[in-house]
């Protein structure tokens, strides 16, 4: 009877292929039209970007550094001009020109970790301990291993690291001039470098603009299979198809399942066809096979679970108005949240964290991770938010769906 149930389910859905060019074609409209007009953009080819934010991290505080350096060698000609990470936020971060696209923040050691991941900084300069200690040591001790500053570039920004990088650049050769006028005792030229290293927040590859849009499309069109599921089911209860089912002494959980199962298998054919529709177009493929599998299913079911509530709804309130709203608007407020139409994270961290909490939004931060190489463990928190978002909303859909044909 179960089997029976989701036959009926996809039979319905054969008989509406209006509804099914919707589901299956108009995102690959979207992809194309969102990929070519915003993949420049995306993709760094744009031109420079408007505004850089920039964070500055220091493990070691300057004035401690100072007094160190101080006891180590005594007084030094003009020292402030020697610090390297002063003269860098001084000469540099202060320039005027500078300031017209660059925002620099300082933040702690502490908040280095967080500052990465969530992804609101195009670039983050960390200051090692003693940098400034060992810097002096390298102009002054010969043989001494230079210091090195690490630059993390936000991966989906892939100009940032290159803009802040010439600039630290151009810097390190003023600082070399600067350091040659310092040390007056020396009878050759002595050029230090700073060497800075470039590293993408995570060490993630970049996402191209149609395989972000694809991800993004595919995710908010799931939305509406689970308006058109319920729709459906409501009609099936107007034609009293549902009164029968219970007069035949059929459970109505098997119906309810029903709903959940055949939505959950729908979805996953959807995006089945849309990710290789992708794959063959436009060359958007996954590393891993598997994992992509496994993503698929656990969106596939919180969609489902999303159906059954809706149609819980709908029956308890005699009216398709829960599907009709969700389509009107909670798909609209989920898809920009999730990060369907641009990352949510250059608004700000509470829109990341609050758009990783919705179906669409967790399984596109684990498609988009799983893109760009990561594996089971770094995309185990988003398969945990459907996992226990499906449980949620099932078990709510249970406890609302009417006992009888009519109003409870």
């Amino acid at each position: 009877m179960f089997i029976a149930f989701m036959k009926k389910q996809f039979l319905f859905f054969l008989r509406r292929p209006q509804e099914l060019l919707i589901l299956l074609l108009m995102p690959f409209v979207l992809i194309s039209i969102l990929g070519f007009a915003l993949g420049s953009i995306m993709d760094g080819d744009g031109g420079p970007p408007m505004k850089l934010k920039v964070a500055i991290v220091e493990h070691t505080s300057e004035q401690q550094e100072l007094t160190d350096i101080i006891e180590q060698f005594g007084k030094i000609t003009d020292v402030h001009n020697l610090l390297p990470i002063t003269s860098l936020k001084e000469q540099l971060f202060n320039n005027e020109e500078v300031n017209s696209f660059i925002i620099l923040e300082t933040l702690s050691a502490d908040q280095l970790d967080e500052a990465k991941k969530d992804g609101v900084y195009d670039a983050i300069i960390e200051v090692p301990e003693h940098f400034n200690l060992n810097t002096i040591q390298a102009i002054f001790i010969e043989n001494q291993k230079k210091p090195e500053l690490i630059l993390y570039s936000n991966e989906t920004k892939s100009l940032s690291a290159n803009v802040v990088q010439s600039l630290i650049d151009s810097f390190q050769q003023q600082y070399s001039r600067t350091v040659l006028l310092g040390k007056n005792n020396l009878l050759e030229p002595m050029n230090v470098n700073i060497i800075s290293d470039i590293q993408t927040i995570d060490k993630h590859k970049p996402v191209e603009a149609r395989a972000y849009y694809t991800i993004g499309m595919s995710v908010m069109f799931v939305l509406f299979a689970a308006v058109k599921a319920s729709t459906m089911a409501y009609d099936e209860k107007k034609l009293h198809l549902f009164d029968r089912i219970l007069l035949a002494n059929v459970s109505r959980w098997t119906y309810l399942l029903s709903i959940f199962a055949s939505t959950l298998l729908l979805v996953f054919i959807q995006l089945s066809v849309l990710f290789g529709g992708a794959f063959l177009v436009y060359g958007v493929k996954f590393p891993t096979l598997s994992l992509f599998i496994l993503i698929t299913i656990m969106l596939s079911s919180v969609i489902g679970a999303i159906a059954t509530l809706l149609t819980s709804i709908n029956f308890r309130t005699e009216s398709k108005n829960a599907s009709n709203l969700f389509q009107a608007m909670f798909a609209s407020v989920l898809s920009f949240l999730g990060g369907s139409f641009f990352q949510v994270s250059s608004i700000s961290a509470f829109f990341n964290t609050v758009g990783n909490l919705t179906p669409n939004g967790a399984a596109m931060s684990a498609y988009l991770k799983l893109m760009q190489g990561d594996g089971l463990k770094e995309i185990s928190s988003h398969l945990y938010v459907l996992a226990i978002l499906t449980i949620v909303l099932l078990s709510v859909s249970i406890l609302l769906f009417p006992r009888k044909g009519g109003v409870v």
